[in-house]
């Protein structure tokens, strides 16, 4: 006779831990937003660069936000280097 085993917790919320973050760098971020607005295709930026079509629905809907994140990002680096 086998033991049962008894469940806990929410079975979607099971589901949703198991599943991992994927993060993109701004460098990234960056050139999909270049590519897009250059004209180029959706099928071809997110296979030229290994994206989910949803991670680039996301950045070209935040696409003014994430231009300005990278200017004062790189604004602060620069800062940074002539410190040092």
């Amino acid at each position: 006779m086998t033991p049962i085993k008894k469940k806990t917790g929410c079975p979607l919320l099971q589901k949703a831990a198991k599943r991992t973050r994927e993060t993109v760098t701004l460098l990234t971020t960056m050139l999909v937003i270049i590519k897009m607005e250059a004209g180029e295709k959706r099928d071809n930026v997110y296979s030229s660069l290994g994206l989910p079509p949803a991670i680039l629905s996301t950045i070209m809907a935040n696409a003014e936000k994430l231009k300005l994140s990278a200017q004062k990002t790189t604004k602060i680096a620069c800062i940074k280097c002539k410190l040092h």
